[in-house]
């Protein structure tokens, strides 16, 4: 399965709107309201449920914009909106999150700013979309974000972040130095390399991947480093192998490394070689020839 790294993902973006021609406003939309289908659809969020969506300060927030003016269209009547403020870091020259915003009150929503995290009482809420910070992320978060990722975790509620969990590096799958630990991430056309890797997988919950109109060959053209062996093609990897075969069929595989005392990669590798079929493993190395250091005697 193909995965992409933050670049990757932005120049999908980039590209997107350069080769359709079309502005972000629409891609943004596109994604806020297949959101919105994905928690309907599966039954995750109910209309008179408490919903509060936490909106940040870039195109992660505007997200979250859509979400809630989406929301309320279909008649959630439990559906409360907050925002960061120009003090706790908005970008205020992000024309299309001031264009989502502007949105919102000509259709007569007014957001709530969060003005210090311990002013939003979580505990009222039912559900609570995260639309904090997505792959945009170039900095390790400060107050108020700590305070608040640390209420959205402790809350006990059902949490879907938007595109990706708040603080979470999506190249490296570590917390930055906090992330939300979402039950649904929400990820715009593609999952990030990082919902995989490290603390990821704990913070991303379940993955839903959301199509927001990207062209299909530009994405396939863009993310191109990273794949995820999944257990649906790892089938597809190895050859028929038949009842009576035996092992001077089945290949000879030559390890060379180890340092001294750097044993412990070398018997990873010749476990692993030999448990998924290898005839023959063989290890040429310096350490294991030492006269002070051997492997076990089933090496």
């Amino acid at each position: 399965m193909r995965v992409a790294t933050i670049q990757e993902a932005q120049r999908i973006d980039f590209e997107s709107v350069r080769v359709t021609g079309q502005e972000s406003e629409v891609f943004m939309e596109a994604a806020g309201q297949g959101m919105v289908e994905a928690l309907c659809g599966r039954g995750l969020i109910q209309p008179r449920q408490p919903i509060a969506i936490l909106c940040g300060p870039g195109h992660n927030g505007g997200d979250g914009f859509v979400i809630g003016r989406a929301l309320m269209v279909r008649g959630f009547t439990g559906v409360e909106i907050f925002y960061a403020n120009e003090s706790a870091g908005a970008i205020t020259n992000d024309d299309l999150w001031h264009r989502q915003f502007s949105d919102l009150i000509l259709n007569g929503i007014e957001p709530k700013k969060i003005e210090k995290a311990h002013e939003i009482d979580l505990s009222k809420y039912e559900v609570i979309i995260d639309a904090l910070f997505g792959i945009g992320l170039n900095r390790p978060l400060g107050e108020p974000w700590i305070s608040l990722i640390g209420q959205i975790n402790i809350s006990g509620k059902l949490i879907v972040s938007v595109d990706s969990p708040s603080g979470l590096h999506c190249d490296r799958g570590v917390p930055w130095p906090v992330a939300v630990r979402a039950n649904w991430t929400l990820t715009c056309e593609i999952a990030k390399a990082g919902f995989f890797l490290q603390e990821g997988p704990a913070c991303v919950g379940h993955v839903l991947r959301i199509p927001v109109g990207f062209p299909r060959d530009i994405v396939l053209r863009e993310a191109k480093s990273v794949r995820l062996v999944t257990k649906k093609i790892i089938p597809s990897l190895f050859p028929a192998r038949s009842a009576v075969t035996n092992k001077s069929k089945q290949g000879h595989l030559l390890i060379v490394g180890g340092a001294p005392g750097m044993l412990g990669a070398l018997k990873l590798c010749a476990d692993a070689a030999s448990r998924l079929g290898v005839g023959y493993v063989t290890i040429c190395s310096r350490a294991a020839a030492s006269s002070r250091e051997k492997l076990p005697a089933d090496y």
